[in-house]
């Protein structure tokens, strides 16, 4: 008898474990159909891990808690949302709750549900029904322009999305004169061409003036043709080491020439500029004999003044290069001590966070640099 009731408990244990995966898909499939229905249930919003809304997962009592159902249809924060804006606009565009859910591609219950909290926010109706037709309430009327400055906001934000990861955006650049006009154009046409949604910023100015501007910010990058900037917060990048030139007309210098003491005009670029100290340095125990000098205020202005036969003047070779070709002017190359040479150079401030346009720009800037430079500057 014992034997045989030994026997029987050994059954049902045999049973009970060759039973478990049935009960386990039951209470899965049993927990599964509470959840689907609990979700389903009106004014109940399903979140995975919101602690503000209706339908939570945790873990319940057939595996250590599976699943806990709380109802709660209102939002604790008590924020709007710019849908909700979004639907207000349309509905005052379209004069039909039913035309603005065909618009925007919601249920018409979305649609009140969306004004609903809008009202229940400002705590009064921003809109009227008289018959058909809908009506903005006094609320409503002190509502509307202010949704519009916010929606106006809202489509600039969404303007800023990858940001920093596309090439459109504004890029400021200061430029001193001799390189815009003779270096610069070639370099922003190239850039407009691969970049047309790149507003670009220039700021003329000459380069003392300029470097500043990269420590406030008002400048991204500049552009000079100076000596070479030795600014440790500033990354400096030379580009072209430019040849300096005297230059005058050759009836000018045939006129000077015929005069027994050839007393020569200088034509000067503005004082305190580097290409105006340079000359001064160089014309010192040279020419003895030298008549009273003009200023002129702009590059272009000495290089007209120049051609005109107004007297003789010392500058890049690039910005003259036409009219020593045509023969408009004749020329004598300056050599320039070390330490004192010119180059067309570009720099920005070490510290500035590099968007995607600046370098950009940078990259395509580089594309100018010349192979003696490179060697010259190499591990700098």
């Amino acid at each position: 008898m014992i034997v045989l009731l030994i026997r029987i408990a050994n059954l049902v244990r045999i049973y009970n474990w060759a039973m478990w995966p049935v009960n386990l898909y039951k209470t899965i499939y049993k927990s599964g159909q509470d959840f689907i229905e609990k979700c389903s249930q009106p004014f109940l919003h399903f979140q995975y891990t919101s602690v503000i809304e209706s339908c939570k997962i945790e873990r319940n009592e057939h595996f250590n808690r599976n699943f806990r159902w709380i109802e709660n249809t209102q939002r604790k924060d008590g924020q709007m949302e710019i849908r909700q804006f979004l639907t207000f606009e349309k509905i005052i565009e379209t004069g039909s709750f039913t035309k603005a859910s065909e618009e925007l591609g919601y249920a018409q219950s979305s649609v009140t549900a969306h004004i609903q909290a809008i009202e229940q926010e400002l705590g009064g109706k921003v809109f009227d029904r008289v018959g058909k037709q809908i009506f903005l309430t006094d609320l409503g009327r002190m509502l509307q322009p202010r949704v519009r400055r916010l929606l106006s906001s809202y489509q600039k934000i969404e303007q800023l999305q990858n940001y920093g990861t596309a090439h459109r955006g504004v890029i400021r650049i200061g430029v001193e004169e001799s390189f815009a006009l003779y270096r610069m154009n070639d370099l922003l046409s190239r850039f407009n061409d691969e970049y047309p949604d790149v507003e670009i910023v220039l700021l003329n100015a000459p380069y003392r003036e300029l470097e500043p501007k990269l420590f406030s910010g008002e400048a991204d990058l500049i552009f000079v043709m100076d000596r070479f900037i030795q600014t440790s917060d500033l990354a400096v990048y030379p580009l072209i080491e430019e040849e300096m030139v005297v230059v005058g007309s050759p009836k000018y210098l045939a006129r000077r020439d015929a005069q027994k003491e050839k007393i020569t005009r200088i034509i000067n670029t503005k004082k305190g500029g580097t290409f105006r100290l340079l000359f001064d340095q160089y014309l010192k125990g040279r020419w003895s004999k030298v008549e009273n000098s003009l200023e002129a205020w702009s590059l272009e202005l000495v290089k007209q003044s120049v051609i005109l036969g107004l007297g003789v003047s010392f500058l890049p070779r690039v910005t003259v290069a036409d009219e020593i070709e045509s023969g408009a002017l004749d020329y004598d190359t300056i050599p320039l001590k070390e330490g004192n040479q010119l180059f067309s150079q570009m720099a920005y401030h070490k510290q500035r966070y590099i968007t995607p346009v600046m370098q950009a720009f940078i990259d395509m800037a580089l594309e100018m640099q010349t192979d003696d430079i490179k060697e010259i500057f190499v591990g700098r």
